[in-house]
């Protein structure tokens, strides 16, 4: 159980300050895993109502405060990939003028979300049909042009 780390393939500098969110891009990982992503939701997230990315499931201090940050901005980073990734929504010119949507279903049954851009909700839905076909929805401004990559 688990999964295999290896710090040889780390984005250098990730843990330094002004490292830019778009050098993860690198990582961006690879064709089906052959294992199913799981959605939960911890009880520990329900009961303390968590409403931000925390850095971490905190403590209290000895005084009763948090001892972490309750809005971390790296914890962010599986809402841009499950966006760029299972939704498949991204940038094809800078600026999203040409958007592109190349979801990755993995073993998922659906996915279904909205990214937003200058030019307003990228809205995607997909759902994997018992038949092996793909059935895929999509919004976006009509000044935009849409590449769908399937």
């Amino acid at each position: 159980m688990g999964e295999e780390y290896d710090a040889r393939l780390e984005v250098r500098r990730w843990d330094q300050p002004n490292f830019g969110d778009s050098q993860w891009q690198t990582v961006t990982v690879c064709d089906d895993p052959g294992v199913a992503l799981v959605a939960t939701n911890e009880p520990l997230v329900r009961r303390i109502e968590a409403t931000t990315f925390w850095e971490t499931f905190p403590a209290r201090d000895a005084s009763g405060h948090w001892n972490r940050s309750l809005c971390h901005g790296w914890a962010a980073a599986p809402t841009y990939f499950l966006s760029s990734q299972v939704l498949g929504i991204t940038p094809a010119t800078p600026g999203y003028r040409k958007i592109r949507i190349a979801p990755k279903t993995f073993h998922l049954t659906w996915a279904s979300g909205s990214v937003p851009t200058p030019h307003g909700l990228v809205s995607v839905s997909w759902r994997n049909n018992e038949d092996g076909t793909l059935n895929i929805e999509y919004d976006a401004s009509s000044n935009c042009e849409v590449e769908l990559i399937i």
